[in-house]
């Protein structure tokens, strides 16, 4: 479901991936540390350094990494492992009303809303994690 409804993106150009320019050091250091990835398909370390810098991202950013993302979570055994939760903490920022958070997701279409609604319910029953509020924002009054 997650392959059907997130293709992978191409990687969007220096400060497209992130929410601020050259100016704001964070952003700098992230498109500086992934100029090392071209490609759709981001290798797990890349995966990693990204989730930890979500609130950076822009909705282009965001649009990349999330089929990476979301496809590794599915696949994580691990039920400690901050991959899984990350996007939920994310989500619920959006719904708490955090503009930057909400702009991420301002991309998905119906179909994407519901596979990642679909997703978390997997993640939460696989690893126990609490998703109401993160599922709150994927509706479309939120979206």
């Amino acid at each position: 479901m997650v392959k059907d409804s997130f293709p992978f993106q191409s990687k969007p150009e220096g400060y497209r991936l992130t929410n601020q320019g050259a100016e704001d050091c964070i952003c700098r250091y992230i498109v500086e540390h992934m100029e090392r990835y071209s490609e759709a398909e981001i290798p797990m370390d890349g995966i990693r350094y990204l989730h930890s810098e979500l609130p950076n991202l822009s909705a282009r950013g965001m649009n990349w990494l999330l089929p990476n993302l979301l496809r590794k979570a599915v696949i994580c055994t691990n039920r400690f492992d901050t991959i899984t939760d990350t996007i939920i903490y994310d989500l619920e920022l959006a719904a708490e009303g955090e503009k930057q958070a909400g702009s991420r997701y301002s991309w998905l279409s119906a179909v994407q809303r519901q596979c990642l609604e679909s997703t978390l319910e997997y993640l939460s029953e696989e690893h126990g994690h609490a998703i109401s509020k993160a599922i709150s924002a994927l509706s479309p009054t939120n979206a």
